[in-house]
């Protein structure tokens, strides 16, 4: 069994029917109190993909149906997509840093 997915914020694509994803983590937004190694996990959604690729999911990787990345930090709001759909940012913060971080 395989499982579920939450979010914490997640926003499609204009022009793709894409999602970018913020997985739900399960600690607290007391920021200055996690581990400096502590990361949010974006996930990139293509329904027809994840269709394509649902059978490389197990207990261990349960996102392995779906891109998945790290950001380097935690992230403060809602993906953002470009324009014309073919990419996405998010904000993050780590350690007092603020940064954007692209993905195309």
């Amino acid at each position: 069994m395989l499982a579920d997915h939450v979010y914490m914020a997640y926003e499609k694509s204009a022009l793709a029917d894409k999602w970018a994803a913020i997985r739900l983590r399960g600690t607290g937004r007391h920021q200055e109190s996690l581990d400096a190694n502590f990361q949010d996990t974006v996930l990139v959604i293509d329904p027809y993909g994840v269709a394509k690729r649902i059978a490389n999911a197990t207990e261990e990787n349960f996102v392995g149906q779906m891109v998945a990345v790290n950001p380097g930090g935690i992230v403060l709001a809602k993906p953002q997509w470009a324009p014309d759909g073919s990419a996405f940012a998010v904000l993050t913060w780590k350690q007092g840093i603020v940064a954007a971080v692209r993905y195309d």
